[in-house]
């Protein structure tokens, strides 16, 4: 694998990236492999920000959420 790179909000990209592939095959189907590999990142640098898939999967929720909550009514 290359050199990851870093960017200034790597926790968001991992983020919206999650939202992306496991909204295309569900949560279950997705590896932290998988993640790490589409991120540009290695596991380790996944595992970093994330403990594990079930709290990435918590923060992806949580971010939906918080963005549905700001929008107009």
């Amino acid at each position: 694998m290359a050199a990851a790179t870093i960017r200034p909000n790597q926790r968001g990209h991992i983020l919206d990236v999650t939202l992306r592939i496991m909204s295309d095959q569900g949560a279950a189907k997705t590896s932290m492999r998988q993640l790490a590999r589409e991120c540009g990142i290695n596991v380790a640098t996944l595992y970093h920000y994330f403990e594990s898939k079930d709290a990435l999967l918590a923060a992806v929720i949580v971010r939906l959420i918080a963005s549905l909550a700001a929008m107009p009514t």
